[in-house]
Order: structure tokens, then C-alpha cells, then sequence
């Protein structure tokens, strides 16, 4: 339920309860371990034969309730401390976050080289322009001179009519 939890708490959110939490693990795991022990010590009674006992059965008894014990605990799987769990869940907490950071290194790559690309196409629409200009202003120049030239020949013009009149 923790791990289910995780991901919706906000960091600092979890922070602050995290004494709290882990010191209701430390009690529920006490409360575990004397329930089974109570457990096991009426187990054994019931099995001495409802608790007459001698001093050697009581011995015999024992040392029957630690191999049921010990052959209780060899069969369980222990499960990770709260602690490596807590440090797993930060661990996949992370990767999710490297993996957020990767994607968004990697759309913005793409964006550069969507950008790139639009810029080199600004330059050549530049360049072109530019050269259309220099184009326009050799033939500006050159209407002008023709323009200069066409009035000095209807200079001429008029000035021969002049004297021919």
C-alpha cells in the first residue's frame, strides 16, 4: 500500500510522515512477532497435554517449539526491510524522472533541428533576396542612364530643329 501511495504524495508530504509511518511498521511487526509467540507458547501447551507437564517434558517441549520455530522461519521468505523498499520505490522514482528528462532532451533536439532547418531556409531566402536587390539596382541604374542619355539626344533634337527652322 505504501508503494500504491508513492507516487501520489508530494515529496515533502512524504518526508514529513515518514518517522511516522516507519514507526507504525516497527509496532505492527512487535505486535506480529508477540502474537505468534503467544501463539506457538499455547500450541505447546496444548501439546503437552493441557499443560500437566514434568520437568523433562517442559524440556522436550521446548526444544520442540524452537525446531517448529526455526523450521517456521526457514520456510518463510523474509520481505525486504521497509528501508530497501522505501530506497526501491525512490530508485523507480528516479528512473521515471530520468526517463521524463531523456524525452523531453529529446524533443527539444528535435525542436533545434526543426529550427536549424527553417533558419538555413531563411538564409537562402535571404541570399536570394539580396540578390534580387543588387539585380534591381544595376537595372535602376542603368534606366537612369538611359534616361539621362534619352534627354540629351532629344536635347539634340530640339536644338537642331532650332536651326533648321
Amino acid at each position: 500500500m505504501i508503494t500504491f501511495l508513492l507516487p501520489i504524495l508530494h515529496r515533502t508530504l512524504w518526508n514529513r510522515y515518514d518517522d511516522t509511518v516507519i514507526d507504525h511498521i516497527e509496532k505492527l511487526v512487535d505486535q506480529r512477532d508477540a502474537y505468534a509467540q503467544t501463539l506457538s507458547h499455547m500450541a505447546d501447551t496444548e501439546s503437552d497435554g493441557g499443560g500437566s507437564s514434568t520437568e523433562s517434558s517442559s524440556v522436550n517441549g521446548e526444544v520442540e517449539h524452537r525446531r517448529r520455530i526455526e523450521k517456521r522461519l526457514s520456510r518463510r521468505t523474509p520481505s525486504p526491510p521497509f528501508l530497501d523498499r522505501h530506497a526501491t520505490v525512490e530508485l523507480s522514482a528516479k528512473n521515471a524522472e530520468l526517463r521524463k528528462l531523456r524525452k523531453e532532451t529529446e524533443d527539444k533536439d528535435d525542436r533545434i533541428n526543426e529550427l536549424t532547418d527553417e533558419l538555413e531556409a531563411c538564409e537562402a531566402e535571404v541570399r536570394k533576396l539580396k540578390d534580387e536587390r543588387i539585380e534591381l539596382v544595376k537595372d535602376a541604374r542603368a534606366a537612369k542612364n538611359l534616361r539621362d542619355e534619352l534627354d540629351c539626344v532629344q536635347q539634340k533634337v530640339s536644338w537642331f530643329r532650332l536651326w533648321m527652322y
